[in-house]
């Protein structure tokens, strides 16, 4: 189960970096691979440089992609590195000015890039930056973070050679998948096994698994195999599986975190556990309508009133930078957080309320100062439950 962990929680584990939990690794991989394999549909890809699980989403979400990127230019250059890198021996040292020719060259007919653009160097940088974090490149000799302000500088890279086990393996022929869509739709097989393997990747890797009022296949293949799932799902990790009406949640116990999760200590999520109760209690007091979904409608403007009471009340307790942050600001940055865990849904001019904000209730101590600025910075105290009846109906 921990090793299954330390695979979900990590892009890879390699033996360069942690010789001791690859080894640990390879050597109990007979325990859990064909249980994920069986359950998830995933496949482990072991060999004399890494481990690795090969996390495919059901859905691709704007929140699964590679944090540290900013443009879809990041994601071109990232493609154009790997190729660079596979035409390349492994353990062949190389210099950067060789590297921007040959990512011209791939690049041209698809993402033409110009060198003398301080964002197209800029973008490189980034990508440079998270190369060398999870060990695809070496920098041996200068600073490439220098080349977003100087193109001519010259660093000296080591090729590591695991660009041929960074990209997923479909098991297939590709070549006839031109979109996102096309790569979803792609699990195909066993509709029975696809339909368990679906369900149980949402529930493993999302905040939460949600259906519509046509969804009924969904619905009650979860709700007859509520026990089963759990306890398949238990031998992975340790949680519970709640059901309801419109969605069902695999919550982790307490002391089961890794990678994101919600509450954390971040400012940004004490905002939003103080939005959700507020929100939560405007939904169980009829003031927002509901849908037919259980979900609640209302404005962006609605959304950006309630944000400025919680500014006003509690802006004293938050960080410096939160404090200092435009109105304008504040609201996109909590808008994009709380659609990252499922919180809610922004369409154009409308917020949708999901289920899920009705499951956190959490408030600020009473005691703290209103507004203004305090000694300290996050000295948030928010103590969050999770609440599995309203504003969701037990299944």
């Amino acid at each position: 189960m921990e090793d299954f962990q330390v695979l979900l929680d990590q892009f890879w584990v390699r033996k360069s970096q942690d010789r001791e939990t690859y080894t640990r690794l390879r050597r109990n991989a007979s325990d859990y691979a064909g249980t994920v394999n069986e359950l998830l549909g995933w496949n482990m890809v072991m060999n004399d440089a890494v481990v690795k699980l090969e996390k495919v989403p059901v859905h691709a979400e704007p929140w699964m992609g590679i944090q540290e990127f900013t443009e879809p230019m990041d994601y071109c250059l990232l493609c154009a590195l790997l190729l660079y890198l596979a035409d390349e021996d492994a353990g062949r040292q190389f210099l950067l000015t060789n590297l921007t020719e040959r990512i011209k060259m791939i690049t041209a007919d698809i993402c033409p890039v110009d060198w003398a653009k301080f964002t197209h160097r800029k973008s490189l940088v980034r990508v440079l930056r998270y190369a060398r974090e999870v060990g695809l490149l070496l920098v041996y000799d200068g600073d490439s973070e220098r080349f977003g302000s100087d193109q001519g500088q010259e660093v000296l890279f080591h090729n590591t050679g695991l660009c041929h086990h960074f990209t997923v393996h479909f098991g297939r022929d590709i070549g006839d998948l031109h979109s996102v869509e096309d790569f979803e739709e792609a699990l195909g097989g066993d509709p029975e096994r696809d339909r368990r393997r679906r369900i149980c990747r949402q529930l493993a890797m999302e905040p939460a698994l949600y259906w519509h009022q046509e969804d009924t296949g969904e619905y009650n293949y979860v709700k007859h195999q509520h026990h089963f799932l759990e306890r398949r799902l238990n031998e992975l990790m340790r949680g519970t599986l709640q059901v309801h009406r419109n969605g069902a949640f695999y919550a982790l116990e307490q002391n089961e975190r890794y990678g994101e999760y919600f509450p954390s200590d971040k400012g940004i999520s004490d905002i939003a556990l103080e939005m959700c109760s507020m929100l939560r209690e405007k939904v169980l007091a009829g003031d927002y309508r509901r849908t037919r979904d259980d979900m609640a409608e209302i404005s962006l403007r609605e959304f950006g009133y309630r944000l400025s009471q919680i500014r006003k009340l509690y802006s004293g307790v938050w960080s410096r930078a939160l404090r200092e942050m435009s109105e304008k600001n504040l609201q996109e940055q909590l808008l994009n957080f709380m659609e990252s865990w499922m919180l809610i849904e922004v369409h154009g001019e409308t917020v949708v309320i999901t289920p899920a904000a009705g499951k956190w209730n959490g408030h600020y101590p009473e005691d703290i100062p209103l507004g203004g600025e305090t000694d300290g910075e996050n000295k948030t105290e928010n103590e969050a439950q999770e609440d599995e009846n309203e504003p969701l109906e037990n299944a």
